[in-house]
């Protein structure tokens, strides 16, 4: 039933989406990690240097404990250090270690790779249009749903 075509695109689209998530997932396990550490790691190292338990949930969606906890048991293994920020002293810049560096890179790596050789994959021209038509797809839904919320809200 899963490979079933719609007819409703948004189904469509929802179904493809939850197929790549699902390849995240598989990644995740294939490392013995569970997809909310993946998501983790992966932000760890994109924002090397600013990163912290607020950005993590603000781009990953995930539950302040659930990055907590995450953060605690690299902590533990000694994979993040935390660091004072210079600027609000109750803030805390996550650090890799050199042990942490190795571990992340050892999971980033192959991942970035296979995202970016599916997006070359794909012509110029086609990551343009998948690039634009997704920004139009979120901010129309954004507007749509912004104004049933306003509507629910107001009744």
């Amino acid at each position: 039933m899963d490979n079933l075509p719609s007819n409703n695109s948004a189904v469509e689209y929802y179904r493809l989406w939850h197929k790549i998530e699902e390849l995240y997932e598989i990644y995740a396990k294939s490392f013995g990690i569970s997809s909310s550490t993946l998501a983790v790691v992966c932000i760890i190292n994109q924002y090397q240097g600013k990163c912290t338990q607020k950005l993590i949930c603000e781009r990953s969606f995930l539950p302040k404990q659930t990055v907590n906890a995450v953060i605690s048991d690299f902590l533990k293994q000694g994979i993040v250090e935390l660091i004072e920020s210079k600027s609000d002293r109750r803030t805390k810049i996550i650090h890799l270690t050199n042990i942490g560096k190795k571990y992340v890179n050892s999971i980033t790596r192959k991942l970035i790779n296979a995202e970016e050789k599916a997006m070359n994959s794909l012509s110029k021209k086609q990551r343009a249009e998948l690039l634009n038509s997704t920004n139009i797809y979120y901010n129309n839904f954004k507007e749509t749903i912004t104004n049933s919320i306003k509507i629910v809200t107001q009744a």
